[in-house]
């Protein structure tokens, strides 16, 4: 049967307020932006941040930090796109 078309049109991530959209296979809902995934089950859409999974993008980078003390009490990520072309900058706060 599947999701309503009258439902799906009125859908949104939660976190970021964007539009979802069906992805594998109609068994679940994607947000654009934040790239969260939210499963439907049972023909429901389960639209809850803690049961949505994030889709990683082709090219991104994940920054792991494994130990405790390794990792920064604070940090601020700031993404500039100009004519084309990206940077990213990172700024951490270690505690000692």
């Amino acid at each position: 049967m599947g999701v309503d078309a009258e439902l799906l049109s009125i859908l949104a991530c939660p976190e970021c307020k964007t539009p979802v959209v069906l992805v594998h296979d109609d068994t679940a809902l994607k947000c654009g932006t934040c790239h969260r995934v939210y499963p439907i089950k049972d023909d429901i859409p389960v639209m809850l941040i803690d049961e949505a999974t994030i889709e990683e993008q082709p090219g991104a980078t994940a920054l792991v930090l494994s130990t405790p003390e390794k990792r920064p009490a604070a940090m601020s990520l700031m993404a500039d796109v100009d004519d084309g072309s990206s940077t990213l900058e990172i700024a951490a706060l270690y505690s000692l």
